[in-house]
C-alpha cells in the first residue's frame, strides 16, 4: 500500500511547509510488517484486599517491540519541484 503523508505548515502563517514535496521516501515491506509486537506467557493477575475493604488489582504481561529494517530503503528527489519555503531543507 502507498501512504501519502499529508502536507502541513510549521505555524499559522502557512509560509513554511513541514514536508518537502520534492522528495519521495520508499520503505518496502512486502508481506511483512516493519514493526513486530510479541507477547510472552500469560497475563498474571493479583488481587489485594486492603484494611479498609477496598480491593487492588495488579496485572503483569511481558511483551516486546522490534523494528525490522533492511538496507533497501530509497529516497528520490524531483528536481523540477521547488524546494523553497520548506522547513529543514537538505540536499
Amino acid at each position: 500500500p502507498v501512504v501519502i503523508l499529508p502536507q502541513s505548515f510549521t505555524d499559522e502563517t502557512n509560509s513554511l511547509k513541514v514536508i518537502d514535496p520534492a522528495y519521495i521516501y520508499i520503505f518496502p515491506t512486502g508481506n511483512s510488517k516493519p514493526v513486530k509486537i510479541v507477547f510472552e506467557g500469560t497475563t498474571l493477575v493479583r488481587e489485594f484486599e486492603n484494611r479498609d475493604w477496598s480491593h487492588e488489582l495488579a496485572t503483569y504481561q511481558k511483551f516486546g517491540v522490534g523494528v525490522m529494517t533492511t538496507n533497501n530503503l530509497a529516497v528520490f528527489k524531483n528536481t523540477a519541484l521547488s524546494t523553497t519555503n520548506v522547513a529543514g531543507t537538505w540536499s
